[in-house]
């Protein structure tokens, strides 16, 4: 780095010329001196300043002006074009000014070169500033930062200098945060209003963050969502919830407004990893009406990484055999002999160990891959079946709960006939398992397929029944063999003044009136299984009588 002679140093700093004088080193510029008058001019300190352009050279630029001073730099620096260009930019209240920067290369004695720029405002020129950034737009198409809707900073201004900001934030002391906003259903406002509806509705939202973050940088990051980078005060919630009953408010058409996700940028956080942050803290929302933002933290993180594992090594886990078939017996109460088994799913990694079944099957339903599980699971089945077959042990028919999603990605139906007639399995050894929801919510595919089980002599039974979609109409469109009554019910049969025992007394003679079975699951007490036996339920399953095991232990 270049060295002033003390003396020059003093002249050239005492100057009332606003002059920067900068260094290029290994590609990055470096100041190496500021005027008095540049002090002056931007209200701010020597040292402040020199710190400021050493980490945010273009923290106060507006928006649409960074792409020519970004592109005239690269060309002065290169010794390609001189440096002479117009620009706004804020002072340090925030008022928009018009700046020319004239620059000059200076060879000292040593031979090194130095960039001596000279700023000067134009306030009164803007005509000359117009004519200029014309010529730039038929130039420099390709440096594009400007949304051309809502006329916010895009995510490659975003992405190219957001940590600027974020700097500069640091700089005064302040903790950057970056607010991640997701307009909510925003495809179904389009669809029932109409696409110029739902574009009036993004420039609302936009006008609404400027108002709300005046200070902030404001980014339309892409479709539906918004990126706001700011610093982190006692008021976050607040705001977010200020913008949610503005956006509200003020729409022409009715929206359920805006959703948030935060995270708090560390010193080594980029602004990718920010975003991918926040998102992330967005998503564990959910469905969830009553919450409207949410923090990343580390138990998030925890999480994302044990799902983007789960995804990674699914397919390992499966050609592995890591995900083993276990099985919970079923008892008929009328002589306590188990009559049927479940299969139910165990992962058991040999990096992670045992992963639970409530970690991994929501993540492979989210990634669409339940279909290559169930099938899996069918398959061990079978090869189980074999095995005790030729042993001469006991075998009871098997049941399997598949995923409604699975429908719609294959044929189930001729893939499980398939496995069963390659390892010679009867029918009526494989129950199919589906759950009230995905009953009550069932495509074309679906119906079809479950329709052709039953035709085909399997049995087919509803899980979880009266957890939520309890609807009689099913058993209209379907000929079920068995529904389980969900163990939410039977684990609270004493709450709530005994109001689930009538729920499943109800449930039962039902079932009876219409010939079909019914099943208890998730009994764990004695006074569980005598109100269950009592109330003429049919089948038993819990850990009362056996906990799920694999089938060496059965």
């Amino acid at each position: 780095m270049y060295c002033f002679d003390q003396n020059l140093r003093t002249i050239l700093e005492k100057l009332s010329i606003p002059l920067a004088i900068y260094q290029v080193i290994d590609h990055q510029v470096v100041t190496l001196l500021v005027s008095d008058g540049l002090c002056l001019f931007t209200k701010d300190s020597r040292e402040h300043l020199t710190n400021a352009f050493n980490q945010s050279m273009f923290e106060r630029v507006a928006p649409e002006d960074v792409g020519k001073l970004l592109a005239l730099a690269n060309s002065f620096t290169k010794h390609e074009s001189d440096y002479d260009v117009i620009y706004h930019s804020k002072d340090f209240k925030g008022n928009c000014r018009l700046i020319h920067t004239v620059g000059y290369w200076q060879t000292m004695e040593d031979g090194t070169e130095l960039a001596f720029l000279y700023y000067t405002n134009l306030a009164h020129s803007i005509n000359f500033n117009e004519e200029v950034d014309d010529i730039y737009q038929k130039k420099q198409n390709d440096l594009f930062y400007i949304d051309p809707l809502t006329k916010l900073p895009n995510l490659n201004y975003l992405y190219q200098f957001g940590i600027e900001k974020a700097n500069a934030l640091r700089l005064n002391h302040k903790q950057p945060l970056l607010i991640f906003y997701d307009v909510c259903a925003i495809r179904s406002y389009n669809g029932q209003y109409g696409y110029e509806a739902g574009n009036e509705l993004l420039i609302l939202v936009s006008l609404i963050l400027k108002q709300n973050y005046p200070h902030a940088l404001i980014t339309r990051f892409s479709d539906d969502h918004f990126i706001v980078l700011t610093e982190t005060t006692p008021y976050d919630m607040e705001l977010i919830r200020n913008v949610n009953d503005s956006i509200i408010k003020q729409a022409k058409c009715n929206t359920t407004g805006i959703k948030a996700g935060l995270c708090l940028l560390s010193p080594h956080d980029t602004i990718l990893a920010a975003v991918d942050h926040a998102s992330h803290a967005l998503k564990t929302i959910g469905n969830d009406v009553n919450t409207r933002a949410a923090y990343y933290t580390l138990r998030i993180s925890e999480e994302y990484l044990q799902q983007q594992y789960i995804v990674a090594h699914f397919q390992e886990a499966l050609e592995n055999h890591y995900i083993h078939v276990y099985y919970q017996r079923i008892v008929k109460n009328s002589n306590q002999q188990v009559a049927y088994a479940e299969a139910l799913a165990r992962w058991i990694d040999p990096e992670k160990g045992f992963i639970s079944p409530g970690e991994f099957i929501p993540v492979l339903s989210q990634y669409h891959l339940t279909y290559k599980l169930d099938l899996h699971m069918v398959e061990q089945i079978c090869k189980e079946y074999n095995n005790r077959k030729a042993n001469a042990q006991k075998v009871v028919p098997v049941s399997i709960n598949l995923s409604a999603q699975d429908f719609d990605h294959i044929d189930m139906h001729k893939k499980i006939n398939s496995l069963l007639n390659h390892y010679h399995v009867p029918t009526d050894y494989l129950v199919i398992e589906i759950t009230e929801e995905a009953v009550a919510q069932a495509s074309e595919n679906f119906t079809k397929q479950l329709n052709l089980f039953i035709v085909n002599g399997f049995k087919v039974w509803v899980d979880d029944f009266g957890s939520g979609y309890s609807n009689l109409d099913v058993f209209t469109r379907y000929h079920f063999h068995l529904i389980k009554i969900d163990q939410t019910l039977i684990q609270d049969i004493d709450e709530h003044e005994s109001v689930n025992k009538v729920i499943i007394n109800a449930i039962i003679q039902t079932a009876q009136k219409l010939n079909i079975l019914t099943l208890c699951e998730g009994v764990e007490t004695e006074a569980q299984y005598q109100f269950v036996k009592e109330s003429g339920c049919d089948f038993t399953q819990g850990f009362y009588f056996y906990k799920p095991t694999p089938l060496e232990d059965l």
